[in-house]
Order: structure tokens, then sequence, then C-alpha cells
């Protein structure tokens, strides 16, 4: 009864508009802000845009923020780190979960490495945060990424390994070690920058799923994406599958200028992930990949390097114990729009991607003339045969949401309500 009446409403919304000679934009904005309960939130601290790039540190704004994530409106500042007595100096709200009524932040501190702990945040009343797991001998390593997997486990990479904290919470060790630590195999080496870390939907025959992670470092062969078994890594045999992005052929997908993909000596780091739901045969997922280094274009004097990009993978999954990664698309690659990107996150039901990108294209040192990080928004689109393209959203060609003094500089974005 309530959903007749809310179409009912918003029926007579429309025609209301429509009589008093308003724009079709503005009807459809209209209507899409009283559909859309949904929210963009935004942490901002001490973020990564690839190897090479200078970004903010001891400047960064240090907040939680929400937009409205249909018009991109700033709603309000949840939580500022700023606040006399609320955190730690140099305290930084580095990535977050979205649980419904609250949210789950990791925070990091290089300093008071004490400070370094994951916070739960009710939405009604931010201030009321409460700490959730803190444990300096676990997390002895700057804290970079979080994710949580079937189970309610969390995966928090600490620069040199992967710990799991199931839901109790207590830490699960892969005997004396991390849950993920130092993997050999195809795996090797990862273990001085993870910068992302995703768990895989559970396929047939498991409970959780297979681990995925990305590898930053300051030469090619440590820039690196590996998929690790969901039981954890004990030995080598658990790396099931771990390579050097510039070492995989690239191709570009259609709505990209075409030509060959080449790689340049500086090494391309993978800054951050996501999932995308998507399922053919052993093809259980697809995966975007955010490429950045410390070059200026994707042209530097005149030769085509991928150094700023979005790429999607096939991840293949034909048993539980087996897995792959094929078939890098490079998506977007315009550096005039996209250049040190930081994270970035998927609206699966309407199919947006959001995504984080360094305000002053081109600048290897972002603190310099000191703009705030743009979101920009992407429309995913993937066709029957799996073709994936990728189109920026834009109104009079600005960023969906346009860099400013909340967004030095954006470690996290997340979708919730």
């Amino acid at each position: 009864m309530f959903k007749q009446h809310k179409k009912l409403f918003l029926k007579f919304v429309l025609i209301l508009l429509a009589t008093t000679s308003c724009s079709k934009a503005v009807e459809e904005e209209a209507l899409q802000s009283l559909l859309t309960t949904e929210k963009l939130y935004v942490t901002t601290g001490a973020c990564n845009s690839g190897n090479g790039l200078t970004t903010y540190t001891t400047t960064a704004t240090r907040t939680l923020e929400a937009y409205n994530i249909y018009n991109g409106q700033h709603e309000t500042t949840l939580l500022d780190y700023n606040s006399a007595g609320t955190f730690a100096g140099g305290t930084h709200p580095k990535k977050m979960l979205d649980r419904g009524d609250y949210i789950f932040v990791l925070n990091e501190n290089s300093t008071t490495t004490s400070e370094r702990k994951i916070i739960k945040v009710p939405k009604s009343n931010p201030l009321n945060y409460s700490n959730y797991y803190l444990n300096p001998a676990v997390f002895n390593g700057a804290m970079n990424a979080l994710n949580i997997d079937s189970e309610g486990s969390m995966l928090i990479s600490k620069t040199t390994a992967i710990e799991k904290i199931n839901t109790t919470p207590i830490r699960i060790p892969a005997g004396a070690n991390p849950w993920v630590n130092s993997p050999g195999g195809n795996c090797a080496t990862s273990n001085s920058f993870i910068s992302s870390v995703l768990t895989l939907p559970p396929i047939s025959g498991s409970t959780t799923g297979k681990i995925i992670y990305a590898h930053q470092g300051n030469t090619a062969a440590l820039n690196r994406i590996g998929i690790i078994s969901s039981s954890g890594y004990y030995s080598a045999s658990d790396c099931l599958t771990g390579l050097q992005i510039n070492s995989i052929t690239h191709t570009k997908a259609t709505n990209v200028s075409p030509g060959p993909v080449a790689f340049n000596i500086n090494s391309t780091s993978p800054t951050s992930m996501v999932l995308i739901p998507y399922s053919s045969g052993t093809i259980t997922s697809k995966l975007i990949v955010s490429y950045s280094n410390g070059q200026t274009s994707n042209n530097n004097a005149g030769t085509y390097n991928l150094n700023h990009g979005l790429v999607i993978w096939d991840i293949v999954e034909p048993d539980t114990t087996t897995a792959s990664l094929t078939n890098p698309t490079i998506l977007y690659d315009n550096t005039s729009f996209l250049f040190g990107v930081s994270t970035m996150a998927y609206n699966s039901n309407d199919g947006y991607l959001y995504v984080a990108t360094a305000g002053e294209p081109g600048a290897v040192n972002q603190t310099t003339n000191g703009y705030g990080y743009n979101i920009e928004k992407f429309a995913l689109n993937i066709d029957q045969d799996g073709h994936v393209t990728l189109n920026r959203v834009t109104y009079n060609n600005q960023p969906f949401i346009k860099g400013g003094a909340y967004t030095k500089c954006i470690s996290d974005l997340a979708i919730g309500k």
C-alpha cells in the first residue's frame, strides 16, 4: 500500500512540475531526489594516488563526509578529526565499510601508532562513535585497506600483510602469521605496500570467497595483483594467481581511442579496486583496477604509455582452489579528468562508478596549489557478450563533485543509506 501511495505522489509531483513549465532536466532531478535515499560517504585524509605522486598528509582535511548521491551536493560532516578532543593529532580516516545504520572506519596514525584502530560510527549520532577493534601488536604497520567477507570477518591490509578479524572481534592468524603474510610463488614479492584488498563472493563448495589484493612499489616488478586461497596463506600453493600488471597484454575498450598499449619504466601502480557483479561460465566477477603513477599524462613526449587509467579484468574461478585474472581492458584513460586515482565505489543498483581523482591533472605534487580531489561519475555498461564500456557522466563538463576544502584528499568512498 505504501508503495502505491508513493507512486501516486511521485506522479502528482511530475504533473505539477510539468504544469509549471519546468524543463525535463528539472523534472528528472526532482523525481530522482524523491526516489534516492542513498548517500555517497567520503573519508578524507592521507591517501594513496600511486607511486611517485605526492599528495596530502599533514594538510589533509581529515573528515567523514556525506554527499547527495544524485546531485553531488554536500549534506553534512559526520566526523571532523580536527576537532579538539575527538582524535589524537595526526589521526587520519583511511577506509570505511557501510553497514546500514553505522559505518566502520579504519584509522591510521603514523606517529601515535596506538591510535591505529577500527571505530564504529552510528549515522544517527556520529560523535557517539566507539572503538570496535584496536590492538597495537596486530596493527603494527601503516593501515591501508579494509574489506569484509561473506561471513562478516574483516580483512585489513597493513602495508606488509593482511590481517583477519572475525565478528567477535578477535584476530584470526594463519599459523603464527597474519592471514596473508609475505606470499610466495607467483604472488611474490608482495610484502611492502598492499594498497587494496577485496574478498570475492563464495562459489559453490565454499563458505567464503577467495582474497584478491593489489600491491604497489617503485619498480615494475612490485606492481602486482594476486588472488589468495579463502583459507588464508600458509604456503606458496595458497597463491592461486599472481601477476605483474605491466607484463600482461592490455587492450582497449571500444570507447577508448584505439592503438597499442605500452607501459613505461616508471612503474604504473594499482591504487584501488572494485568488484563488479558478473557471471558467465567460469567468469565469476569482473574487477576494475585504477592505475596511476607520477607521470604527468599518458602521452609524455608524444608516446602513449598507460600511466593513469581504469582497467577491467575477468576473474575466472573454475573451482574452489583455482583462480586466474585475464583479459585486462582499458575502460577510460583521459588524463584531463582521470589523474592520480585514490579510490573508487561502485553502485550495483544503478551501474554508476564513482572515482576520486586528483584535483590538478598533470601535477606530480598535488599539494603545491592546494586543490581538493574531485569525484567523477561514470556509467558502466556490460552487454550480453560481456563487452564493457565506461562513459563519464557530466554536467557542463564539470566533475560530479568538484574538489574543495572538504576533499584534501579522498581516502575512500562508500555508498549507503
